[in-house]
């Protein structure tokens, strides 16, 4: 699990609801079903409207992504790509086929991409099929993506819905001069106000970018990938691999890569 994630959401709640209680405020004060309806509800039809079917049925799969931990060894992964090129060279590209069955569903582009070197595929082929699959799955995360942004700019649109909604009432009341309706206005037209900056700025917001985060994170791992593929089609040695493997990685990073690569034993994937 990204504690990350969770750490910060629930540090928002706290240190605004610690802003509340130090300012002598009651909670319940803060606490209003009208604004929940008019902000939340208001902002998820909007969104709905804004969205296809097939992308909204993963809400609730996308959400939980933004708690989801990325445990990508890349480590890992370059010892794998440099342990298939010492296989190859000894044995022939042909060999790697008894790798295809070790590779675990989650590395299906690892997979895809070593399947494509072994039949032989021209390197403009294998390299114009893989970027084409990097694209369409970023083309699918920005989709995801696209409903917690949504989300965020429309929260503290129906936020002043509401508070215009609240003005109303309050203008209304004070024809009557009941101090009751109008002070119950005043707290509708603010209220939802807070509760449409908070959702978007607390809530939706940081879990679009972290979505934004993930993605760019994947893309990450499946250029290294292809990087690899590619060198093992060339033909190249694995120190020649390693090498450009490393240098996707930043100067900490790459200097470890290099100095401790040797001695990691090529691990099952």
């Amino acid at each position: 699990m990204d504690w990350m994630t969770l750490l910060g959401l629930v540090g928002t709640f706290i240190t605004v609801t610690a802003g509340i209680l130090f300012a002598g405020a009651a909670i319940e004060n803060y606490v209003s079903v009208t604004a929940v309806l008019i902000t939340l509800g208001g902002s998820i039809g909007g969104m709905v409207a804004m969205q296809n079917f097939e992308v909204l049925r993963n809400f609730f799969r996308v959400l939980l992504l933004a708690f989801k931990r990325n445990n990508t060894d890349y480590f890992k992964l370059v010892a794998t790509m440099v342990s298939f090129s010492e296989k190859a060279r000894r044995e022939g590209l042909l060999a790697l086929e008894d790798d295809l069955s070790q590779i675990s569903g989650e590395d299906e582009f690892l997979r895809v991409g070593l399947q494509l070197v072994i039949d032989g595929a021209e390197p403009e082929m294998v390299k114009q099929i893989m970027l084409s699959s990097i694209s369409s799955m970023e083309a699918r995360h920005e989709d995801a993506r696209q409903m917690f942004a949504d989300l965020s700019l429309l929260s503290p649109t129906f936020g002043l819905i509401g508070t215009l909604i609240g003005l109303i009432l309050m203008l209304v009341s004070l024809g009557s001069g009941n101090i009751e309706l109008i002070g119950r206005g005043m707290s509708a037209a603010l209220l939802t106000t807070f509760y449409g900056a908070y959702l978007s700025y607390g809530v939706w917001l940081p879990i679009a970018n972290k979505l934004e985060r993930k993605t760019a994170d994947e893309v990450f791992v499946r250029e290294v990938i292809l990087e690899g593929i590619l060198s093992l089609q060339f033909g190249d040695n694995p120190k020649m691999m390693q090498q450009k493997l490393a240098s996707y990685f930043p100067p900490n990073a790459r200097n470890r890569l290099q100095r401790d690569i040797s001695s990691l034993s090529a691990p099952s994937i």
